[in-house]
């Protein structure tokens, strides 16, 4: 019988042993800034990314942008200003300065791996309330577009935006 052999009780046993070794991926996989090591891959928190989770999401906006701004669904410009942009200590978040020429801060949240949102009833004195609005920068990181509603003297008026790096 072949079951009884010395040989194949053998070789079930190599195949049994060799099949039944798993690797850890998560061995040699290093993951930064909280992140978990899931099969072989980072799990990072919110706000950070890449392979090790090293990099810092809103570095990517830090600079200062030349904003032009038009209502929205009008092609033409209203106006164009530069406005530096710095990265929060949340590592979700970033801050304008100078936003619409009207806000001294204006803080913005991750809502995707390149979007954002602003955050909602923010005030300059009394003059206007930013109700709400969103954004994404393009994957080469050279163009955001935004949208946003302001509240000026009780009247409501959607902007449209779009940032290029300032020279």
């Amino acid at each position: 019988m072949i079951f009884r052999s010395p040989v194949f009780v053998c070789l079930s046993l190599l195949v049994l042993l060799f099949s039944s070794c798993v690797r850890d991926q998560c061995r040699d996989k290093a993951c930064a800034n909280g992140g978990i090591c899931v099969m072989g891959n980072c799990s990072c928190l919110n706000g950070f990314e890449g392979p090790d989770c090293s990099e810092v999401w809103n570095k990517r906006f830090q600079g200062k942008w030349t904003i032009s701004q038009s209502f929205q669904g009008q092609p033409e410009v209203l106006t164009e200003y530069d406005a530096p942009v710095f990265r929060d200590a949340k590592p979700d978040q970033f801050i304008i300065l100078g936003f619409h020429n009207l806000f001294d801060t204006i803080i913005c949240r991750r809502t995707s791996y390149y979007g954002f949102s602003f955050a909602v009833n923010q005030m300059m004195d009394s003059t206007a309330i930013l109700l709400s609005g969103s954004g994404f920068i393009d994957s080469s990181g050279s163009l955001i577009q935004a949208e946003y509603n302001l509240l000026q003297q009780d009247t409501t008026i959607r902007y449209g935006t779009s940032w290029t790096p300032a020279d």
